[in-house]
């Protein structure tokens, strides 16, 4: 986000991080929780779409609710959370296509549900009208990720609007329709600059620097 600020006689522009939210159903509101059990080779999308209009933006975290057991935990297991783009399955329904997000995963877990947080290790852009899909499995094959929901699942919030979930199961994806909400989640990201905004930038910090030096 930009800030433009009046000092002395001239027109400063001040940019400062302000996260915004892609989607969301967090926080949990305490209803009966389920969850989706993932590993190695079984993997949970949920689906969304940016707006057609405004920024691009630059994902920072993806928080989550997911339950571990201490086996699990004692043998290093841990979730692993990515952003997929999308592509053209049959019939004519957007799946999951390839990694395009990477996150690191948290180091220290408990046993029972608790909110993790991922965060981004590159930076490319959600594009403005691109569908993506923030994609959760296990990193081992045999072990235990238990992703939650709410019953009833609340629907999703935020810029971004929710389309699809899918569900990976060594061979392929399959959709589960029908669902207007899902997976405990929270993408947090924020809008790229334009051209213009970052030329604007770029003058007010000229200006500030000119006017110091008199």
């Amino acid at each position: 986000m930009v800030k433009f600020t009046l000092c002395g006689v001239g027109l400063i522009a001040v940019a400062f991080a302000n996260a915004d939210i892609v989607l969301t159903n967090l926080p949990l509101s305490g209803a009966t929780l389920s969850s989706d059990v993932l590993f190695g080779n079984r993997y949970k999308a949920v689906g969304f779409k940016m707006p057609a209009a405004g920024s691009s933006y630059t994902v920072n975290t993806i928080e989550a609710v997911i339950s571990m057991n201490s086996t699990d935990i004692a043998n290093g297991v841990m979730p692993v959370m990515r952003i997929y783009t999308s592509v053209t399955g049959e019939p004519n329904i957007r799946k999951p296509g390839s990694e395009y997000i990477l996150f690191s995963s948290p180091t220290t877990y408990t046993t029972g549900y608790q909110k993790y947080t991922f965060t981004a290790t590159n930076s490319l852009p959600l594009l403005p009208g691109t569908e993506y899909f923030a994609v959760m499995r296990g990193s081992q094959g045999a072990n235990t990720i238990e992703w939650a929901f709410e019953n009833p699942r609340p629907p999703y919030t935020g810029i971004a609007t929710y389309t699809n979930q899918f569900t990976f199961n060594a061979i392929a994806w399959n959709q589960q329709s029908g669902l207007i909400g899902g997976n405990s989640m929270q993408i947090n990201a924020e809008a790229v600059p334009e051209p213009a905004t970052l030329s604007l930038l770029a003058l007010g910090a000229v200006a500030a620097l000119r006017r110091r030096k008199k």
